[in-house]
């Protein structure tokens, strides 16, 4: 393996809503649709981080959630 001696750092995030998993919404209408969902209710975030450096036997991994609550908005809002 080469680059032994160096850091790799990794992260990616995903979010879910009603326990689904949501994919980016690709449109302004598809957005659009989503904060009308949203209304009232919440929509968890998960972002994972890791850390590896094999010549120094580092491998380290995170995984935060948060959690966004969404008012109960009009239409007009």
């Amino acid at each position: 393996m080469k680059f032994t001696d160096h850091f790799v750092i990794g992260s990616d995030q995903v979010a879910s809503f009603d326990e689904q998993i949501l994919g980016k919404p690709g449109s302004y209408d598809n957005a659009l649709n989503n904060f009308k969902m949203f209304r009232g209710k919440s929509v968890f975030f998960y972002a994972g981080v890791s850390l590896r450096n094999e010549s120094l036997g580092i491998n380290r991994n995170g995984l935060e959630t948060t959690e966004i609550r969404f008012k109960d908005y009009s239409d007009e809002e």
